[in-house]
């Protein structure tokens, strides 16, 4: 029997998120009967005729086309709304995301935002102090009890969530569900004077919405790691406004990244090649595949 083969092709210009030499020499230590091959994305189409998993950022949905035993697409990344999710499942092809240690960095990440606009870094201005902090979590199924000092609430209590909050942290995948999810309505609802953080997806925010909460002043200021179009024209107004700060998608930056990357894909590696049940797995949506014929 042929070794299974992983084509691997984990580029970027930052070294915290490339697959390194050491990644990959540890991987072919804890698979020894699986052949792993490393391709630059515009190889990957070229060498994907013998590849049974695939890890990388990117996949094209016409790279399907070009591997005939594809079994596998795994992504590094949480979210899924650039990958061929529908198409993949159209033929067979199963299509997991990663999660588990993007949380750490991005919770730093914001902090550092709160602290840059309380110690007055980026707009000169400052927060009250020495106040008790409460974090409340949204979320559609919250947990049974709370954790870690999170109160947690359903989807259905988020107006009355962000009418309390100091800071509203967004961390919404891009689905059809949370299209445009902080809208008019919602931005309304923030209590008057907070922070509202973007680390999710630029997809989820009406950013004209936004734009007149700022303006009107009942946002006292934005920080978005994630916006649209990337990127932002010279004269844009979030560019431009006095009260957003904008980052490169840096969230998420982390030296462990790539560490933790590999060991999630190893991990489903161990049970993809035993025949369990991946982790991660990204449902199809409803909508009828593009490579569906007839």
């Amino acid at each position: 029997m042929n070794r299974p083969v992983v084509l691997i092709s984990l580029e970027s210009p930052h070294s915290f998120w490339r697959l390194s030499s050491e990644h990959e020499r540890a991987l072919s230590a804890a698979f020894p009967g699986v052949e792993f091959r490393r391709a630059t994305e515009e190889a990957v189409p070229h060498q994907l005729a013998d590849a049974h998993v695939y890890f990388g950022w990117r996949f094209a949905p016409s790279w399907l086309f070009a591997a005939p035993h594809l079994k596998w697409i795994a992504s590094p990344a949480a979210g899924t709304d650039h990958l061929p999710v529908a198409e993949a499942h159209s033929v067979g092809v199963a299509l997991t995301r990663s999660y588990g240690f993007h949380g750490r960095p991005m919770a730093e990440h914001a902090m550092g935002l709160v602290l840059g606009f309380s110690r007055g870094l980026f707009t000169s201005q400052r927060v009250q102090r020495n106040r008790a902090l409460n974090v409340i979590g949204v979320r559609r199924t919250p947990p049974a009890a709370s954790e870690s000092g999170i109160t947690w609430v359903h989807t259905t209590a988020v107006h009355q969530a962000v009418s309390v909050a100091d800071v509203v942290v967004n961390l919404l995948p891009a689905t059809p569900d949370t299209h445009r999810y902080f809208d008019h309505d919602l931005f309304s609802a923030c209590k008057p004077r907070s922070l509202f953080l973007n680390l999710g997806r630029a997809a989820t925010v009406d950013q004209s919405a936004l734009l007149a909460s700022l303006d009107t002043g009942h946002l006292r200021g934005a920080a978005l790691d994630v916006f649209d179009p990337k990127p932002l024209r010279a004269r844009h107004p979030l560019r431009l406004h006095p009260r957003v700060v904008l980052t490169p998608k840096s969230s998420v930056f982390c030296r462990a990244y790539m560490d933790e990357a590999v060991a999630f894909f190893a991990d489903n590696l161990h049970r993809y090649l035993s025949g369990q049940p991946l982790n991660g797995l990204a449902e199809a949506p409803a909508t009828r595949s593009p490579l569906v014929g007839g």
